[in-house]
């Protein structure tokens, strides 16, 4: 098996521990229904990340500033940080929190969105169909790719901008619609060489 997989598969694992083990979904729970989203649900991680969606009738940015005392204090986390959309008409979700914490050895980033309840899609809504359709080589390629972008510090998050920087729809567009397999190909992909 190789290494990139063997990572992956790694992560996977110590992902579920640590949601076993820890708190963390306790806590998010006080905050509304949570649903893990993102890379720890794909079979696509390269990092110690888990992302969530969080769903509550009426979503309030106070219940998570008074979260972040307990969230330090529960899991001896190293940081913490929230963020209240409620003004941006652009985002579908009401407030952000984000976290970390050690465990088991490394540093574990925990990402939650708060909003009202419906559908949890990816954007674009495609996206779902494309990881469902994902061969083995193009998991493979997106793994390494993303390993890559990571470690030149041009994986980013929401706000992204390729061909600088690229967030994990980027890639798995580039990968899944464009065949790219390698980063030139992602900047092309993108229109920039």
């Amino acid at each position: 098996m190789k290494a990139i997989i063997e990572l992956q598969n790694r992560l996977q694992k110590q992902a579920k521990e640590l949601l076993d083990t820890t708190p963390v979904l306790v806590l998010l729970g006080k905050l509304g229904q949570v649903t893990q989203t993102g890379s720890s649900t794909t079979g696509l991680m390269v990092y110690p990340d888990i992302d969530f969606a969080v769903q509550t009738i009426k979503p309030n940015v106070q219940d998570a500033i008074n979260l972040v005392p307990v969230i330090f204090a529960k899991l001896s986390a190293t940081s913490c940080k929230v963020a209240d959309f409620r003004t941006d008409s652009n985002e579908g979700t009401s407030y952000f929190i984000g976290f970390e914490f050690p465990y088991n050895g490394k540093s574990w980033q925990i990402s939650a969105t708060v909003g009202k309840p419906g559908p949890i899609t990816t954007n674009p809504p495609a996206l779902s169909n494309w990881l469902k359709n994902m061969s083995e080589q193009q998991r493979e390629t997106i793994l390494e790719l993303k390993k890559e972008l990571i470690n030149s510090k041009r994986y980013a998050g929401a706000k992204s901008q390729p061909p600088y920087t690229f967030r994990s729809v980027h890639l798995y567009e580039a990968v899944l619609q464009g065949g790219s397999k390698t980063i030139h190909d992602i900047e092309s992909y993108f229109g920039t060489n």
